[in-house]
């Protein structure tokens, strides 16, 4: 019990480092967890708009991006920016017009210069952990603070089922990735089917929370499980060498995933990896 408050407590304060350092480089943007907004014909809003899950309708104007996580971006104005949406649709009834690109991870986009991202980043829809300030060495930065930092401090505290999970993946690694890429796709498809009524936005918000917790564990995992086999591929030899091999471990996928075009497949691959290792040993082994 105290490990799982440690847990909480410690990404709480993780959450609150990205966040907080986020809202000072963004201090005349908009950054909202839950709820619709709109900005109304007529009205310029000078600056960016982040609504991790809810509805932004542009009837004025918009000099920026608008990034939604879960929910729909309706433009009858203008964005002179990107609008990217991690699961839902976009679309410009009218006269709307998106000047920048359209992105949707999961969804629909109506009109031209559409960027399709396929399946997304599941990271990125429960937060964009590590990129919400802008440029590559911000996004360095943050995936190294995930991969490195936090999966040193979760190993050292829950050593035992890590390790269970990084020997779960390297006995049946594509058993547990496939059933880790089902666990995502059900997790998002409740996710938006809980966002879509009004009632579900607080079991989004929990249900989304808890994918967040699971996420961070579990890539811990994979951060082992990969470092463990570079000790193997590398110093088969060396046995007292378990932090520096899980630092490399963190390197290894931090670099991979910031590959420009396959770094979000990493990150995927990662998550799946992760997800389906904990699945099959806390939720399908089990019940065998």
């Amino acid at each position: 019990m105290k490990r799982l408050a440690f847990l909480l407590g410690l990404l709480g304060l993780l959450a609150s480092l990205i966040f907080g350092f986020s809202e000072g480089v963004y201090a005349q943007n908009v950054n909202q967890s839950v709820g619709n907004y709109t900005v109304p014909a007529g009205q310029v809003f000078h600056g960016n708009i982040h609504v991790n899950v809810g509805n932004v309708t542009v009837a004025g104007r918009v000099d920026g991006n608008v990034d939604v996580n879960v929910g729909n971006v309706v433009v009858s104005g203008t964005v002179t920016g990107n609008v990217d949406v991690g699961t839902g649709h976009i679309s410009t009834p009218g006269d709307g017009r998106i000047e920048g690109t359209r992105s949707v991870g999961l969804g629909s986009a109506a009109g031209s210069s559409l960027a399709v991202s396929g399946a997304g980043s599941v990271l990125s829809t429960v937060g964009h952990l590590g990129s919400r300030v802008p440029g590559f060495w911000s996004r360095l930065a943050g995936r190294l603070l995930i991969n490195v930092v936090l999966s040193v401090i979760l190993i050292a505290v829950f050593p035992r089922p890590l390790n269970r999970m990084a020997v779960e993946m390297e006995d049946e690694p594509v058993r547990a990735g496939t059933t880790g890429c089902l666990s995502l796709i059900g997790w998002v498809i409740v996710m938006v089917g809980l966002a879509v009524i009004i009632i579900g936005i607080p079991l989004t918000l929990l249900l989304a929370f808890l994918g967040a917790v699971a996420l961070v564990f579990s890539n811990a995992g994979v951060v082992w499980f990969i470092g463990r086999r570079l000790q193997q591929a590398f110093r088969p030899d060396q046995t007292g060498l378990f932090y520096a091999s899980v630092v490399s471990g963190g390197v290894a996928l931090t670099i991979a995933e910031t590959i420009p075009g396959v770094g979000s497949l990493v990150e995927l691959a990662a998550a799946a990896l992760g997800i389906g290792a904990v699945v099959r040993l806390w939720v399908w082994k089990p019940r065998i």
